[in-house]
């Protein structure tokens, strides 16, 4: 019965991970276009620039 509660923790642990980078993946993909908007949009300016180094980090 350890055994299987060991295994079903694993699973879990990997499924975390899983969701965990599928988030971060869409994440990123959301601010690498707000930067592509930002960037070749009228007017960069300045505070363009800072918002889309911020979306980055």
């Amino acid at each position: 019965m350890g055994a299987a509660r060991k295994g079903e923790r694993l699973a879990a642990a990997i499924a975390a991970v899983a969701v965990s980078l599928s988030i971060l993946a869409g994440m990123n993909r959301l601010a690498d276009g707000y930067v592509r908007e930002a960037l070749e949009g009228p007017g960069l300016d300045a505070a363009k620039i800072i918002a889309c180094v911020r979306s980055l980090a």
